[in-house]
Formats: C-alpha cells, sequence, structure tokens
C-alpha cells in the first residue's frame, strides 16, 4: 500500500510545475463541468455559467458548439438566459457566495433526450469570437457509456484477437505533459499483425510543419515476433494474437521549450496517431488545467488506471489513489463498485487507507521531494479478489462526492 501511495505522489507532482498565480484572464469567466457522462439512450442535461465583474455580457454572444470535427448528425437543445441584477443578487444570497458580486451573469443549459454514440466528443462553451477582444472559450468532453473508442479497439487486437491480416496500429498517450526547461522523452509503439514492418516507412513530424530549430527527433527500433513473443512471457502476458512484428519509437529533446507546444503525429502508411506536447508555463489552457493548476475551491483528484487486464483464474488487485491539495478527505465519502449494479457472489472488494500531511511529508523527506507542492492528505484504496472470474467482466466507478472516475477490468477469455 505504501509503494502504491509513492508512486501516486510521483505521478502527480512530476506533472506539476512551481505553483504559480495564473493571470488573470481576458475575458469572462466560464464555470463548467469538464466531463459530462451518461449511458446510451438516457438523457442528458447539464448547465454552465457566464460572468462578468467588469462589462455586460449578451446572450446571443454564448455559444455551445463541436470542436473534435467529428462528422455526426447528433444535436443538443441549448438554452441560453442573461440573469437580473436582483436576480445575481438573490443567487448570491441563497447560496452564501463569499466571492465579489459580478457585474453581469449568463446561464446555459445544454440538454439532449436521448443520447447515443453519435453525442460523443468534445464541445466548448464560447462567448464572442476568437480572435476580438473579451473572447472566452472553455472545453467540456462529453462521454457516452457503452460506446467503445479507438483506443479499445485497438486493446482488443491484442486482448481478443484479431482477423484482419496486415492491420497495422499504434500506441500512445494523447498527452505529454512536460514541465519548461527539462528534458523530453516519451515511447510510442506500432504493431503489425500479418507481415512486417519498415522502419523506414515510420514518420513523426509536427502537425502544423513549422521548422524549429530545436524540434523533437524521433528514432524506431525494429523487433520481430521472436524478440515480441519473449517479451510478453517475461511479463506474464498471453494475447489472443501475437503481433509478427514491432517498431518502438523514441522521440526526444534536450530542453522543452515553447517550441514544442503543439501537436505532433506518428505515421505508418494510411495510420496516423496525433500526439499533443503540453509544454507547462507557456500560458496553455485545456482540460487538464485541474491537475497542472489545482486552485479550485475543493479540488479532489482520482488517480487510477483506465483499463486493468487479468488472466482468468489469477488473483485480482486494482490500486487508486483519491487526493486533495486544499480540503479534508474522508475515508466514508469514497466509494467502490460495478456500474452496472449487477449482484455477483465473488466481486471485487475495497479497502482504504488514509495518510495525513504529515506521513506524506515525511514519504517526501525519505524520498528527496524538494520544492514541489505536496497534497494536503491522500487516501490509498485496493479493490481485490483471490480470483479473476468473468463476472468481474465489467466497468467499475471510484467515486468521492461528486467526482469519479472509471476503470474497466478486462478479464481474458471472457466475453
Amino acid at each position: 500500500m505504501k509503494v502504491f501511495l509513492i508512486c501516486a505522489l510521483v505521478a502527480v507532482l512530476t506533472a506539476l510545475p512551481d505553483h504559480k498565480p495564473r493571470p488573470r484572464p481576458r475575458g469572462p469567466r466560464i464555470f463548467v463541468r469538464p466531463v459530462q457522462k451518461a449511458d446510451s439512450g438516457e438523457a442528458l442535461e447539464f448547465k454552465f455559467g457566464i460572468v462578468s465583474r467588469e462589462r455586460d455580457l449578451d446572450a446571443d454572444n454564448a455559444r455551445f458548439i463541436r470542436v473534435d470535427r467529428r462528422a455526426s448528425n447528433a444535436t443538443f437543445d441549448v438554452q441560453v438566459k442573461a440573469m437580473s441584477s436582483d436576480e445575481i443578487k438573490e443567487w448570491m444570497e441563497k447560496y452564501d457566495k463569499d466571492f465579489p458580486v459580478p457585474k453581469s451573469a449568463i446561464i446555459g443549459k445544454v440538454s439532449a433526450k436521448d443520447v447515443s454514440c453519435d453525442h460523443r466528443g468534445l464541445y466548448a462553451v464560447v462567448y464572442g469570437k476568437k480572435g476580438e477582444k473579451g473572447f472566452s472559450a472553455r472545453r467540456v468532453f462529453v462521454s457516452i457509456g457503452g460506446c467503445k473508442d479507438d483506443d479499445e479497439d485497438k486493446r482488443n487486437l491484442l486482448i481478443e484477437g484479431s482477423e484482419e491480416e496486415g492491420k497495422v496500429v499504434i500506441f500512445s498517450r494523447r498527452f505529454r505533459p512536460v514541465r519548461k526547461g527539462s528534458a523530453i522523452k516519451y515511447r510510442f509503439l506500432i504493431l503489425k499483425f500479418g507481415g512486417e514492418l519498415n522502419a523506414e516507412e515510420a514518420s513523426f513530424g509536427r502537425v502544423d510543419k513549422k521548422l524549429v530549430e530545436n524540434d523533437l527527433k524521433a528514432s524506431f527500433k525494429a523487433y520481430s515476433k521472436e524478440e515480441i513473443k519473449k517479451f510478453f512471457e517475461e511479463k506474464g502476458f498471453e494475447p489472443a494474437r501475437m503481433p509478427d512484428s514491432a517498431l518502438i519509437g523514441v522521440a526526444e529533446a534536450a530542453e522543452a521549450s515553447c517550441d514544442h507546444n503543439t501537436r505532433y503525429n506518428i505515421g505508418y502508411g494510411d495510420v496516423n496517431r496525433v500526439v499533443r506536447v503540453l509544454v507547462l508555463g507557456c500560458g496553455h489552457r485545456d482540460k487538464r488545467d485541474a491537475i497542472i493548476f489545482p486552485e479550485e475551491k475543493e479540488n479532489v483528484l482520482i488517480h487510477v488506471r483506465p483499463h486493468i487486464p487479468f488472466r482468468q483464474g489469477v488473483a485480482t488487485k486494482i490500486r487508486f489513489a483519491v487526493h486533495s491539495y486544499n480540503t479534508d478527505l474522508d475515508v466514508s465519502k469514497v466509494a467502490f463498485g460495478r456500474m452496472d449494479r449487477k449482484l455477483v457472489k465473488d466481486d471485487l472488494k475495497a479497502s482504504y487507507k488514509h495518510y495525513s500531511a504529515e506521513d506524506i511529508k515525511k514519504i517526501a523527506e525519505e524520498k528527496g521531494w524538494e520544492g514541489k507542492r505536496l497534497p494536503q492528505n491522500v487516501i490509498v484504496g485496493e479493490a481485490v479478489n483471490e480470483k479473476a472470474t468473468c463476472d468481474q467482466n465489467a466497468r467499475y466507478s471510484i467515486s468521492y462526492g461528486d467526482n469519479h472516475r472509471d476503470v474497466m477490468v478486462r478479464v481474458l477469455g471472457c466475453h
């Protein structure tokens, strides 16, 4: 348990820059939950708010748009209303808010009666026009339960097998955060089922085609089917179908600068994968602000691997961590359970352990973590079972209050 706490702290601390106050936004402030979730076939409804302490806001300038450019006929019903000064004052008194009263505010409601996989994607709440004074935007990801993403389809090639000859898949994290001035180095994987890969056909480069003097340089190394099989045997992984060849790519640069703060493309033939390099301190704002700049009131973060495979019959163990920088955590508020709410005799059982600020500080001193912002407290959880069965092949949820994170347990050999 202590080892996992150390790993969780390493993941948090290495992603954080020195804590500095963020620059004041030029446009109005937009308040909306960054992730909205619903199951396919259900109704989805959420609200957003736009406030300004300096200028009057016009409801006609507020919009909810799709930004991932995915072709879809799915739409949302969007209603926008400007609040009067009396309504703002009444709302402030009702909820006893202690921040300054805004001069103007807009309330918006986004809804859909029957969501489908076409609704899944990246959206944005926008005020004004980009490039003009007073423009502001905030991204929202709409997640629909029961819809597979690209990563899950690719994992199925290894877990469930594939009959498609010549299939090439690329594995890489979509986001790569790095602190400004530090070295950049990350790896990605290219697999092929049926046939050999040629390192000369693999490519790595900027999406914007901009010429940068000290840009990321990529190198590739090929592995044969025998080398891949040996690696899988050492790791105890038994895929349904063994890849015929693999390429390991390494992209690196000696020092991260704002020139690296862009999207890069990994390609092989007609297959492409885009990765976003986030250089902290270069003025970007995205859906990971809550992790990089944890300044929101009562900010609680949950860390767990989104997909965890197990071999049928072996012991099952899932570890996760809940931490906060500015609020005391209560173990009784942590919950772990199946999302389908199915009653299973030998299901996963969760236990929790709380670590105080003194415990975390002691571990940080032992590890030599200096100049890092430490969480105020951490709850480490374990969900275990002596034997993995097909009944555990399901999606589970870890929650703390209104915060939750999903994890997909895949028991190999179960469909």
